[in-house]
């Protein structure tokens, strides 16, 4: 039996119930993988049995298609109940039990129990999902070479007037530093390493739309200004690392993310919500590296440490040694979320 509160609570769960369809989903579709690249590797040997697996491998891929397609509009719906409820102050509940049986409808939300009924409809019918599949078709035909495997790190820095420019100078030569390094270690393992710059002042800045790959990476020059709003900063983390945006991606990464977080003071916006939603981000919490580094001793740490997660490691200074020392790929290598699923 499974519940579903309309309610902050309730959400979650949905978008809990949501992401693990999803990291299933990506487990099974992995496994097929593997087992087609063993089949290519053995080739004829396996005689009359390799298109029959091949057909079946195929069909698993349509259904799994169709089950994480509805696990993101699970995800969303999620959302717009999470933000109905903040504007609404509404917190009655609804119970749901498996597959929408005996469906108790809060009145105040009609549409969203709606769309919810509908979405365990949609999973329902994925079950006996199928495709048709012509005899002996190559599942790799135009499927390109296989790219190098990449690591995302992701560089959170304060940079409100509490930061001095002394502190954001020594941060830009300690990047200045660093980015040799990594072009050595992405080049001696032959896996490509991406970086990220996100600051955040008297709102948040993406310095990098997307992580960049440090092979073209230039360090930005940042300078301080306006107050502290690590609130936002949190909203912005929690889309940017989070499944459904790494499902976005042109494949899947194969080592586990890796975000810095440089701090100098306390947060001057309420960061209450935003916090909240981090820590509701399973896939943040689960599947993250998360390390911070204190600039001076102003800030509320255990506060900041509780807010990020409490795996969280607090580095004892940011300089290029110490983050190379972090990056523990045999740790952070793939399969790091069917972990999770064992």
């Amino acid at each position: 039996m499974s519940k579903y509160a309309l309610s902050q609570q309730g959400a979650c769960s949905l978008r809990i119930f949501s992401d693990n369809i999803l990291l299933r989903s990506m487990g099974i579709e992995r496994a097929g993988w593997k087992l087609e690249d063993s089949i290519e590797e053995y080739g004829d040997s396996i005689g009359i049995y390799r298109d029959n697996i091949l057909e079946l491998l195929a069909a698993h891929r349509a259904c799994l298609t169709s089950f994480s397609d509805t696990a993101h509009k699970i995800a969303s719906l999620s959302e717009e109940i999470c933000h109905s409820i903040q504007r609404n102050d509404l917190g009655r509940s609804v119970i749901i039990n498996d597959y929408g049986d005996g469906l108790k409808l809060d009145p105040r939300f009609p549409a969203c129990m709606d769309k919810l009924s509908a979405l365990i409809d949609e999973l329902e019918a994925a079950e006996s999902y199928e495709t048709p599949i012509e005899p002996n078709a190559s599942l790799y035909e135009d499927i390109p070479n296989v790219p190098r495997e990449f690591l995302n790190i992701y560089f959170v820095v304060e940079s409100s007037n509490r930061m001095s420019p002394v502190t954001l100078q020594i941060f830009q030569n300690t990047m200045e530093e660093l980015i040799p390094k990594l072009r050595d270690i992405s080049e001696s393992l032959n896996t490509d390493i991406r970086i990220q710059m996100i600051t955040y002042n008297v709102g948040v800045h993406c310095l990098d739309q997307t992580p960049i790959l440090v092979t073209d990476y230039t360090p930005h020059t940042i300078e301080p200004f306006g107050l502290n709003n690590f609130g936002e900063a949190c909203a912005r983390l929690n889309s940017i690392i989070s499944l459904p945006a790494f499902l976005k991606h042109e494949r899947w990464p194969d080592f586990q993310p890796i975000v810095f977080y440089l701090i100098k003071s306390n947060p001057t916006d309420d960061i209450s919500y935003s916090v909240r939603k981090l820590q509701q981000n399973q896939f943040y919490q689960k599947h993250c590296q998360k390390y911070v580094y204190f600039a001076g001793n102003e800030q509320d740490r255990e506060m900041y440490i509780t807010s990020l997660g409490n795996e969280t490691a607090v580095m004892q200074s940011f300089t290029p040694e110490e983050i190379v020392k972090c990056l523990h790929f045999d740790e952070l290598k793939e399969d790091w979320f069917v972990t999770e699923l064992e």
